[in-house]
C-alpha cells in the first residue's frame, strides 16, 4: 500500500470463518476510489458498533484483543508544525462514540508530544458506519486512555504504530549495520563483533 493511497482510503472489510466470523478480514481492502454504490451495498451486512475478536491486515497478519504494539513517530500533517499530530491515530474510541466520523478524522488526531514509544494494547476491534459505509477501527488502551486507528495497514506502514514482534525490514537492517560500521571505525567495537553483527543483519537485507 502506498502512503498517498492510505491517507485517502477508508477501509471496508469482509468477515471470514477464522473463528466463527470473529475476524475482520482487511486482506481484501476496498476504498472510495471504487464504485460507491457497490461499497454501500457491501456495507449493509454490518451493524454500527459491531465488534470482532481478530483483525487480518492486507499482508495476512492476524492481530487480536490483548496484542501489544508501540507508538512510533507521527507523520507531518500538511499545514501544521512537523510531527504535531499523528495521521492515523485518534484520541478516542470511535466505535462507541457518537461524534461524527468526519469530525473525528479532522479534529481528534492524537497529539504527538509524549506518545512516541508508548505501549498500547488492543482492546476493541469493530465497525463504525458513516454515510452508509462500514469503517474498520482498532481501539487501544495506552497511558490510561483509549486511542484508535482506522487503518492498521497505514499505521504500520508509516511506523506510527510498531509491532514489536514483526521481523526487521531490509531498510532497518541496513541502518543498524551502518551504525555498527561507524562504531567499528571509531574503535568502539572490534572487527570480530562487527562481523558477527553483519552476519546476523545480512539475513534481513534484500
Amino acid at each position: 500500500m502506498k502512503i498517498t493511497t492510505a491517507l485517502v482510503s477508508i477501509i471496508l472489510f469482509a468477515t471470514t470463518s477464522y473463528s466463527q466470523f470473529d475476524t475482520l478480514d482487511l486482506s481484501k481492502n476496498k476504498s472510495f476510489a471504487s464504485d460507491t454504490k457497490e461499497m454501500k451495498e457491501f456495507s449493509k451486512q454490518f451493524n454500527n458498533g459491531q465488534t470482532f475478536k481478530f483483525v487480518k491486515d492486507s499482508e495476512g497478519n492476524v492481530y487480536g484483543i490483548g496484542d501489544k504494539f508501540k507508538l512510533g513517530i507521527p507523520l507531518t500533517i500538511q499545514g501544521a508544525t512537523e510531527n504535531t499530530h499523528f495521521s492515523y491515530i485518534f484520541s478516542l474510541d470511535p466505535i462507541s462514540s457518537i461524534i461524527p466520523v468526519a469530525d473525528i478524522m479532522s479534529t481528534l488526531r492524537l497529539q504527538g508530544q509524549g506518545w512516541s514509544g508508548a505501549e498500547c494494547t488492543v482492546t476493541k476491534i469493530g465497525v463504525r458506519k458513516s454515510l452508509g459505509f462500514a469503517i474498520a477501527f482498532i481501539v487501544f488502551s495506552s497511558q490510561g486512555m483509549e486511542i484508535s486507528t482506522f487503518s492498521i495497514d497505514g499505521s504500520l506502514l508509516t511506523k506510527e504504530l510498531i509491532d514489536p514482534n514483526a521481523p526487521m525490514s531490509s531498510e532497518e537492517a541496513i541502518i543498524k549495520l551502518k551504525a555498527f560500521k561507524e562504531k567499528l571505525d571509531l574503535g568502539l567495537i572490534t572487527q570480530e563483533e562487527y562481523d558477527s553483527y553483519k552476519l546476523e543483519l545480512s539475513k534481513y537485507i534484500k
